[in-house]
C-alpha cells in the first residue's frame, strides 16, 4: 500500500484532501492542446512526452510570480469542496525527485481555526490538506507565508538501488533538473519518513506524523 493511502485510511478520507500543484498546470496544458487531463496526472509515457514543454512554460510563469500555482491549485480545491461537498475526490500522486522515489507527499498542512472564513470552511470539510507534490523552496516559502505555523513539512526518502528496484531510471534533464532537485540541500523538515523496505522504519515516521495530528486535534476540541 501506498504511503498516501495508509495516511488517508489512518487518518479517515472523510479529513484529508489531496492537493497538487500540477493540477492547475496540467489542466491548462489540456485545454490548450486538446490533451487528455486525467493522463498527464499519471505516471506514464502519456505525460513524458509532454513534460519538457509543460515545464518551460510553467517556469515562465513562475518567474513572474513564484506563488501562482500553489494559488492556483489551492483554488482548485476550494471549487471541488463547494462542488462535492463531502466526497472531494482525491487526486493520484507521484512526486519522484531525486531522493524521494516512492515517496507520496513532501508537505502535510493543517488548517487552523485562526485563518478567513473561508479556509475556516474549507478545513472544516478536510481539516488535513496533503501537498504531494512541492518541488522548490518557492513553494515552501508561498506556504508558510500564507498559513505560518499551519504548515509542517515532511521529507519521503528512498535509497537509489530501492528506486531501481520499483522501476526508476534516471534520465539526464529530468533528474539533475531544477523541478526534480531544488529541495535536496532543505534541511527544515518537521519529519523524514524513510520510505525503503523496512517496514518498522517506515511506520515509525508514520507514527510520528499521526501521534501529532491526535495531539493538535484533541487541542483544538478543547478550546
Amino acid at each position: 500500500m501506498k504511503l498516501r493511502d495508509r495516511f488517508f485510511s489512518r487518518l479517515g478520507v472523510q479529513n484529508v484532501a489531496m492537493i497538487k500543484i500540477s493540477a492547475p498546470i496540467k489542466t491548462h496544458w489540456a485545454e490548450k492542446h486538446h490533451l487528455n487531463f486525467e493522463e498527464l496526472m499519471s505516471a506514464g509515457e502519456y505525460k513524458e512526452k509532454h513534460r519538457q514543454d509543460m515545464i518551460k512554460w510553467s517556469e515562465e510563469i513562475r518567474n513572474n510570480n513564484y506563488g501562482y500555482f500553489c494559488e492556483a491549485a489551492v483554488k482548485m480545491f476550494k471549487v471541488d469542496v463547494m462542488k462535492c461537498q463531502h466526497t472531494c475526490p482525491i487526486m493520484e500522486s507521484g512526486h519522484k525527485g531525486k531522493h524521494t522515489g516512492g515517496g507520496e507527499f513532501d508537505l502535510v498542512l493543517w488548517i487552523g481555526l485562526r485563518h478567513s472564513s473561508m479556509v475556516r470552511a474549507l478545513a472544516h470539510e478536510k481539516p488535513i490538506w496533503i501537498v504531494s507534490d512541492i518541488r522548490r523552496k518557492t513553494d515552501l516559502k508561498w506556504f508558510r507565508e500564507n498559513y505560518g505555523s499551519a504548515v509542517k513539512t515532511v521529507r519521503v526518502v528512498a535509497d537509489d538501488d530501492v528506486r531501481r528496484q520499483r522501476g526508476w531510471v534516471f534520465t539526464t534533464g529530468i533528474d539533475d533538473a531544477e523541478t526534480e532537485c531544488n529541495l535536496d540541500d532543505e534541511t527544515e523538515w518537521d519529519w523524514k519518513i524513510v520510505n525503503n523496505d523496512n517496514e518498522a522504519e517506515t511506520e515509525l515516521g508514520i507514527l510520528s506524523i499521526l501521534t501529532w495530528v491526535g495531539s493538535i486535534s484533541c487541542a483544538q476540541d478543547v478550546s
